[in-house]
């Protein structure tokens, strides 16, 4: 029985070495992980002698905690080296061999070691490492247990010092209590690129443009991850600060930087007035909108003209436009097909902007920005009021004679009352009842009060109101694909 026990031993000191690790092995599963986790029980299985021990199989701590992966490393082990007939020993009892190890983060790496260690005389007989990819998924399963406190990574003290985040890397960090991680980035050509964290730590994000505050996002990202879509442009430095979502907020995570391919590269940077794109009348502009994003363009009209201004795309876009001073003329958000904007009115000779945005400035994608115009004929003495801003006064009693340019046509008009009482709007064909008017009440605040389709004779409209003294708007349309013939509106009390 000694000569036999002493065989073992030899062949065992024989076998003394440490295995170099097996490659970085990219891991996006459990699946990944079993096959890692199976080719060491392959080779603990294979050594001589080893059947018929007792086996004890120990913890796989890092940082002195253990974390999901330690947990599932051992866990595996067991089932997988029970399976192969081997005597795993649960629980106290003594035994003749254990496995145990630990779990280093090296930063964008993983590393497993995994011992055989003798009982008789705590030597370690044999060890393998394991290096593993620091994915996305792999950080997810490095979080420790709430309340744990959490190792410092290898970049603190990073506050003064910022850690720089090239396109297409991950870096792998921890956050602390009350720690704030900080990297930058500096481009070397105009991108546009997501800036997110990976992981299961509920972390949030801030943007700066050297020490101008641009974005904050908290879970932009995939689950409670932090993201934000950047135009970054070449030779400029950019800021980021990644914290917790509350102080006590603490775990291992990774950030990364991704461009991709921009629509409209040529175009930005666009986001103000004094940097819009100059377009012509008649173009249609592919774009593109991140979170937070708007879009300026500015284009010349020679003449008095009727444009159409749209956007198309799954987006829900929002159109403003300017004239030269930056006084604002119109605004939309629905009247386009699919929640697109539209814009149609009269112009006057000069210089214009449109301002494209996100409804509620969140969501990202592509966008077509569409234009025309027309030159305008049978154009009555009020135009242009094709917008409120641009609104013309009728006075209590008088009757004015308008004209529809098209079908898109759009009136609008002011008065002012002194005296509550009941107020009659009347809009109506001059020599047919057939021309279909449609009418608006509004008050100062652009609030719509009361409308009309055909409440007058035929297709007119007639408006009856019990109204208060201020201002009021009201917004005159035809609902015929062609209108022929003048209309007539009046405003009168009683």
């Amino acid at each position: 029985m000694i000569q036999r026990k002493r065989s073992l031993m030899t062949a065992l000191a024989l076998l003394f070495f440490i295995l170099p690790g097996f490659g970085q092995s990219q891991i996006q599963s459990l699946a990944d992980l079993d096959r890692e986790n199976a080719s060491i029980a392959s080779k603990i299985k294979q050594i001589r002698g080893i059947e018929g021990k007792t086996l004890g199989i120990s913890q796989f701590p890092s940082e002195n905690l253990l974390s999901p992966l330690g947990k599932y490393w051992r866990e595996n082990l067991i089932n997988l080296l029970a399976a192969t007939g081997l005597r795993i020993i649960s629980g106290s009892a003594p035994v003749e061999y254990e496995i145990g190890g630990e779990i280093v983060d090296l930063g964008e790496t993983v590393r497993i070691f995994t011992r055989l260690i003798d009982k008789a005389n705590s030597a370690v007989t044999m060890a393998w490492t394991t290096d593993l990819v620091k994915t996305p998924y792999l950080a997810g399963l490095l979080v420790y247990p709430e309340g744990a406190p959490v190792a410092r990574d290898a970049y603190e003290d990073d506050t003064n010092n910022p850690v720089e985040l090239t396109v297409n890397t991950l870096i792998a960090r921890t956050l602390g209590e009350n720690d704030t991680d900080w990297f930058f980035i500096s481009p070397t050509e105009n991108m546009r690129a997501a800036v997110e964290t990976h992981g299961s730590v509920d972390t949030m994000m801030e943007l700066y443009g050297g020490s101008v505050f641009l974005r904050r996002d908290d879970d932009g990202g995939e689950a409670e991850n932090a993201k934000i879509t950047w135009y970054f442009e070449a030779g400029k430095t950019y800021t980021i600060m990644v914290m917790g979502y509350s102080r006590d907020t603490t775990g291992a995570y990774t950030i990364s930087c991704t461009p991709f391919e921009e629509t409209d590269k040529a175009l930005e940077p666009n986001n103000a007035m004094g940097t819009a794109s100059p377009i012509s009348i008649g173009d249609i502009v592919p774009a593109f909108l991140f979170a937070g994003d708007e879009d300026w363009y500015s284009f010349n009209l020679p003449a008095n003209q009727r444009i159409y201004i749209s956007t198309t795309g799954n987006m829900d876009t929002h159109l403003t436009l300017y004239n030269s001073q930056g006084i604002e003329l119109a605004q939309d958000d629905d009247s386009g097909a699919d929640s697109n904007a539209r814009i149609i009115g009269s112009l006057e000779p000069g210089l214009y902007y449109v301002r494209v945005r996100e409804y509620e400035g969140r969501e990202e994608g592509d966008y077509t920005l569409s234009t025309s115009s027309r030159i305008e004929k049978n154009i009555d003495s009020y135009e242009n009021d094709d917008i409120q801003t641009q609104a013309k006064e009728i006075t209590l009693g008088e009757i004015q004679q308008r004209n529809f340019t098209d079908s898109d046509d759009t009136d609008w008009v002011f008065f002012t009352i002194v005296s509550p009482g009941v107020y009659q709007i009347r809009a109506y064909g001059e020599s047919s009842l057939e021309l279909d008017t449609f009418i608006g009440l509004y008050d100062e605040h652009q609030s719509l009060i009361i409308e009309d389709d055909d409440g007058g004779q035929g297709y007119s409209s007639l408006l009856r109101r019990q109204l208060y003294p201020g201002r009021y708007y009201i917004k005159v349309e035809c609902l015929d694909d062609d209108p022929e013939g003048n209309y007539l509106l009046s405003v009168t009390q009683g």
